[in-house]
């Protein structure tokens, strides 16, 4: 099995037919398709189980409510693929995303493979894209996250890229559960562990923003707590980097991370939030 599809559901019946067509009809047929239910309270099950009874390639699974990440954690568990792309329930594929990454595997088998994301917004769509001065070369994470951040263009969400199976399971490389910004502490632990990352131009995924959605229901308050708490848990890691230059770059992201969190739950939030102001002097 080439690809591990795995997609996280919870209350998604709106959206939740578009994104596993989306998977359904990849080019690329050596798939399966992981339909994680978390927990959902809508037609979502129902959903999931009909299309469960048209394709064998779907393994449908379903769990007490977690959240993304335990969600995520639980269908990367389940997998078989060599390969795994997370693919949200509101978003979508485009048709050719899988065969053009079975093509750049055949080349070089990767532990991450960096991709591009279209946002789609009121009928816009605008990419999201890495520097570009790396396309089709390959390089190791270390090398792969000093250009970016230093170019500001590191893309944090991991749909954004495709990832090795058995890299991310030997390497425990799993989501914390109970966060909103998963993505956010996840990725650069998973850059620092590769070995090797291919940068490519593939437009595979398609990003939703929605009214409504997942990331606009997040409460500010608990984004500023969960981001409180694992700040100083990589600055411990990232203070052990022997990279001088990556490492100040990663204490930049953490320090940007911080005061932006913070900023957003003070302005939205009713009640004062408390800033740790020596944290963000020793992270700048």
């Amino acid at each position: 099995m080439e690809f591990s599809i795995i997609i996280p559901i919870y209350n998604s019946e709106d959206y939740l037919r578009r994104c596993i067509e989306s998977c359904r009809n990849q080019t690329f047929r050596d798939i399966e398709i992981i339909l994680v239910n978390d927990g959902s309270t809508d037609a979502s099950e129902a959903i999931c189980q009909d299309f469960a009874k048209k394709d064998l390639r779907i393994v449908y699974v379903k769990k007490e409510n977690g959240g993304l990440s335990d969600a995520r954690n639980y269908g990367l568990k389940k997998a078989t693929g060599d390969y795994i792309v997370f693919l949200d329930s509101d978003d979508f594929l485009s048709p050719d995303a899988c065969e053009r990454f079975h093509k750049v595997i055949l080349r070089k088998r990767a532990d991450i493979i960096c991709g591009t994301t279209l946002e789609e917004r009121d009928g816009n769509t605008s990419r999201l894209t890495s520097s570009r001065d790396g396309y089709g070369k390959h390089t190791t994470g270390i090398r792969y996250l000093r250009h970016e951040l230093g170019k500001g263009t590191f893309r944090v969400m991991a749909c954004t890229n495709i990832y090795r199976r058995l890299f991310l399971i030997e390497n425990a490389l799993f989501f914390k559960k109970g966060i909103f910004h998963e993505d956010v502490e996840w990725s650069p632990r998973v850059f620092l562990e590769a070995a090797c990352v291919v940068d490519t131009d593939n437009e595979f995924y398609h990003y939703m923003i929605r009214e409504g959605s997942i990331t606009r229901k997040k409460s500010f308050r608990k984004n500023y707590e969960d981001v409180s708490g694992f700040v100083p848990e990589l600055e411990k890691r990232f203070c052990r980097i022997e990279d001088t230059r990556l490492r100040d770059l990663l204490m930049d992201y953490l320090c940007m991370i911080y005061l932006s969190t913070f900023y957003r739950a003070q302005v939205n939030e009713s009640e004062p939030l408390p800033i740790d102001r020596r944290m963000a002097l020793r992270l700048a």
